[in-house]
């Protein structure tokens, strides 16, 4: 489906799915710890939420992948003017979160290789989000460190990284 035919009342219909999702998932799928502010903001460390098992953090990746997705094709997301700079800072703001969380999962979660390189895919499209350059850093770090630990080939995704960022 295209994002300009993505009525108001199927996108609120989606992210009604994926917060029931949420809301009733089975207690163990949730983090064996998670600071309430995981995420908030890049502290130089990405968020630390270890879970029992694996499936588990890549279950709790998809659900940020699917947050990430309602935000970017919000239709509120057009708005001008002064309401739609307001917007768009909290909706940017919003996705970085939900990236640095799933880079969290991945990295507290090193045992599952699919954990580990979710985090990829969500910079290889999103990437362009991550303004701060000490955060830029960590990526770049990060990515290096998954074609060194699980083989999982990260240059295309930092070339295209690194040419967003330049501009």
């Amino acid at each position: 489906m295209e994002a300009n035919n993505l009525s108001k009342e199927k996108w609120k219909e989606l992210e009604g799915e994926v917060d029931e999702w949420e809301r009733t998932k089975p207690w163990t799928f949730t983090p064996l710890f998670i600071d309430p502010d995981a995420g908030e903001r890049f502290n130089g460390a990405w968020p630390q939420l270890p879970c029992a098992q694996g499936v588990v953090a890549v279950g709790l990746q998809y659900y940020h992948l699917c947050k990430i997705l309602l935000i970017i094709y919000s239709p509120n997301a057009s708005l001008v003017g002064l309401a739609g700079v307001r917007a768009r800072k909290a909706t940017d703001a919003a996705i970085r979160k939900h990236i640095r969380i799933t880079i969290g999962y991945g990295i507290s979660n090193s045992h599952c290789g699919n954990a580990m390189f979710q985090g990829s895919h969500i910079l290889s499209a999103c990437g362009a989000y991550v303004v701060d350059p000490k955060e830029q850093e960590a990526c770049v770090e990060y990515l290096t460190s998954l074609q060194r630990l699980i083989g999982w080939r990260t240059d295309k995704v930092l070339k295209d990284l690194r040419e967003q960022w330049a501009l």
